[in-house]
């Protein structure tokens, strides 16, 4: 069973979002969901965590300020979401947790990388890149170009919604 892993550091809940949009679109673009499909929501610290087992695929939810960068290493797909701040620095939550990542190896892993940002801005969701460049660092390989969201351009569901199809279709 193929171990996804989605993710996210949100401030204002946007990329959290995003992230529960992800999932429910490899849910419905893996292969069909099932009735033998398993939805669990757990409560780590005062955050929850969602994970879904369904047509092979073992997806997992989970905000980044409860998690170690180690535990990536459970998982065969990793997708990071974050928003990019100030002068093109990641989320707060994603700060100490991308520093600690360099030292994980995860040659053998595959990821992908979103995040919403604000075109007006030089640094337009530079967290993308910098969390992209740190995966291919520790040696895991990029499954599709990252996803950059200008949440000023209006709806951005849509393009969400094709990027995860994307996802899917890179892993088939």
């Amino acid at each position: 069973m193929e171990k996804i892993i989605i993710v996210y550091g949100s401030t204002t809940g946007t990329t959290e979002g995003m992230s529960q949009l992800i999932m429910r679109e490899i849910r419905a673009h893996a292969s069909g969901p099932s009735d033998k499909d398993l939805i669990s929501v757990r409560t780590t610290g005062n955050k929850p965590e969602t994970e879904i087992k369904f047509s092979g695929l073992d997806v997992t939810v989970r905000d980044v300020a409860s998690l170690s960068p180690k535990e990536l290493s459970d998982y065969g797909v990793i997708i990071l979401g974050c928003s990019t701040w100030g002068d093109g620095e990641l989320q707060e939550d994603f700060i100490d947790f991308e520093e600690e990542l360099r030292g994980i190896d995860l040659k053998d892993k595959r990821y992908a990388v979103f995040g919403p940002g604000e075109s007006v801005y030089s640094q337009f969701c530079k967290a993308v890149d910098i969390l992209g460049e740190t995966l291919k660092q520790c040696g895991a390989h990029e499954i599709i170009e990252g996803l950059k969201v200008d949440v000023m351009g209006g709806p951005f569901e849509d393009a969400v919604r094709a990027w995860a199809k994307s996802v899917i279709q890179a892993l088939n």
